[in-house]
């Protein structure tokens, strides 16, 4: 509105004082939208997916890399030129199951992502079995001082999902520190129909598959720059699952002239628990602006538990039940992962780079599982 003054003059008689104000609009002759688009750089050997700042930065890591050129993924697994790629993070190699990476890029936040490379080419140092790698370059900040961010995410299926997590930057002259939390609640419904045709007969089998789970993920890096030629950096990443249950009902139909079992159904249910910790500690020293040594050291823990209980019920083609089956298992599974590498390169020319390293692996695995019949 707008400004209305009056002078006021107070005595003892009663007054009545009416003021209207009148509306005060302001017209804008025009909006200026600007929108960043993510860019794309082909190098000699990797294609670099600059998203940094971009719409993509909203979402989730998991939906930068399904809109990553050269990259699919398909019902959770990620695919590069029909492969399954080794992931790093920052040059360091993620240490991760499949269904454990999709947990860790689906419950991290986007606006924490610089870049994505697909490397189609990698070098020795990489240790990409299938060779292709996919490196996610996390940003830091370029001005000396504290960032921090908080986000919370919901999204609306046959069942909900949730994300909270928070993201803290602090760079200093010679340190950056990263600290990354986030928690991913969510509860999942899948429903499976398959029909096999066999020479005699015919199996219809309807499959109801549900999943809970939570996930707490936390990823931390401390960059130290010693002076101008040394560097030294420490990385941790964990993933734990207190709570995941996994439970699938399913009935199956047999149409047969020779089998006398009508129909069977099933349910299995299971319950896990498990993390996953990794730690990175790199050196690197910048011999010459051509020439350069980098040593690396990492360690994986990784525990595994599961209860799982199995029951099947057969009948007969004419409803009559048959016989019972019920069983159950629980299945330990520990690992532990040290490795180390030395690695020199130096820039011969400017098209030609000689590369060499020496690498030492340790891997101690301890399994078990055990079994049980219950009669009825």
């Amino acid at each position: 509105y707008k400004d209305n003054y009056r002078d006021v003059v107070v005595n003892e008689k009663p007054s009545q004082l009416s003021i209207v104000l009148e509306e005060s609009t302001e017209f804008l002759n025009e909006i200026e939208l600007i929108v960043k688009k993510p860019t794309l750089k082909r190098e000699v050997d990797r294609l670099v997916f600059n998203v940094e700042k971009t719409a993509l930065s909203e979402g989730n890591m998991m939906e930068v890399l399904r809109s990553t050129p050269s990259v699919l993924v398909l019902d959770g697994a990620i695919m590069v030129k029909n492969s399954s790629p080794t992931v790093y993070i920052n040059n360091r190699k993620v240490h991760l199951t499949s269904t454990e990476l999709v947990e860790l890029l689906e419950g991290t936040s986007a606006s924490n992502v610089k870049s994505v490379e697909v490397i189609t080419n990698p070098s020795a140092k990489y240790d990409a079995e299938s060779g292709v790698v996919l490196n996610i370059v996390m940003s830091k900040n370029l001005v000396t001082g504290y960032n921090g961010s908080v986000y919370s995410n919901y999204t609306q299926g046959v069942f909900p999902k949730l994300n909270h997590g928070t993201s803290h930057y602090f760079k200093s002259e010679k340190t950056d520190i990263f600290l990354n939390y986030s928690y991913n609640d969510q509860k999942i419904d899948r429903v499976t129909k398959e029909y096999i045709n066999y020479p005699e007969e015919e199996w219809n089998t309807t499959l109801d598959r549900n999943t809970w789970s939570e996930t707490h993920s936390i990823g931390f890096n401390l960059d130290h720059q010693i002076n101008n030629k040394n560097t030294i950096a420490l990385a941790a990443n964990a993933l734990f699952l207190p709570y995941f249950k996994y439970l699938t009902k399913g009935e199956t139909i047999i149409s047969s002239a020779i089998n006398n079992i009508g129909y069977f159904n099933s349910a299995n249910l299971a319950r896990d628990k498990k993390h996953n910790l990794g730690f990175d500690l790199d050196y690197t020293n910048k011999i010459s602006d051509k020439t350069s040594l980098s040593f690396n050291t990492h360690y994986t823990n990784y525990d595994y538990f599961r209860n799982q209980n199995v029951n099947s019920n057969y009948f007969d083609t004419n409803n009559a039940f048959l016989l019972s089956t019920n069983f159950k298992t629980r299945s330990d599974q520990g690992t532990n992962i040290f490795t180390s590498q030395i690695d020199y390169s130096t820039s011969i020319s400017e098209s030609s780079l000689f590369e060499i390293g020496v690498k030492y692996s340790n891997v101690k695995t301890e399994s078990g599982i055990i079994h049980r019949d219950i009669i009825n």
